[in-house]
């Protein structure tokens, strides 16, 4: 099988002091032209990320370079595998399986964590794999996680897609004793009909599967906001 190019990329969300975050319309003649994106853009070799979102900034590609911004604007590279603190939470990274790479987040702050993890790759075969995203997780109050496909479609006609399943998200999290499992990045061709039957069949899957205390099983939805 011929090997994809792998294309990295750098993207920011940039917000003021009124929470307004700036978004960049694709032009004409672009792919996907006319749709809504975060600053951002490829990285050329050689070039560090920062060095990308500065290029992408500035003339022909957008006419407010972040010299105009008033703020202090600086970049910290966050090295995955070590404890950071940010904004008063302790803040963990862990490396993903996914072209060109991703990143898991854990935040942990006044005894409660929460754990971010998209564009992640999941093969339960592979233990030691296994055993590290289940650290990772450990004891978490909410695991919002990447539930694309169905575990069928991961593991043949997706593999190496970058997304993970429904059961890949219960079985990492019973092993780490999560108490809310938030499944996110919905199938895009699924309606709300579809998601809901996923819903059902995953809640049903944890049911069947438990051996502790019952967790918690939602899909993620526009607005939706969790109490910790």
């Amino acid at each position: 099988m011929t090997e994809k190019p792998i294309l990295l990329v750098a993207a920011a969300a940039l917000v003021d002091s009124d929470g307004r975050v700036l978004i960049c319309q694709r032009p004409q003649g672009k792919p996907l032209a006319g749709l809504w994106e975060f600053p951002g853009g490829k990285i050329d070799r050689g070039e560090t990320p920062e060095a990308a979102l500065r290029r992408q900034q500035e003339q022909p590609s957008f006419p407010v370079d972040f010299d105009t911004f008033r703020a202090d604007i600086s970049f910290v590279l966050l090295e995955p595998g070590r404890w950071h603190d940010v904004a008063g939470m302790r803040v963990l990274l862990k490396l993903q399986r996914h072209a060109g790479d991703s990143y898991g987040f854990r935040f942990e702050s006044q005894g409660k964590s929460v754990v971010y993890s998209t564009d992640s790759e999941h093969d339960l075969g592979n233990r030691r794999e296994t055993d590290a995203f289940v650290e990772f997780f450990r004891g978490a109050d909410v695991v919002i996680f990447d539930a694309m496909y169905s575990l069928a479609d991961a593991i043949s006609v997706k593999a190496d897609w970058g997304h993970s399943s429904n059961i890949a998200g219960v079985e990492l999290c019973h092993g780490a004793g999560v108490k809310h499992l938030c499944m996110f990045h919905h199938e895009p061709a699924f309606d709300d009909a579809s998601i809901e039957h996923v819903l059902a069949d995953t809640r049903r899957y944890e049911e069947i599967c438990r051996t502790g205390e019952p967790m918690k099983v939602t899909a993620a939805y526009d607005g939706m906001e969790i109490d910790l």
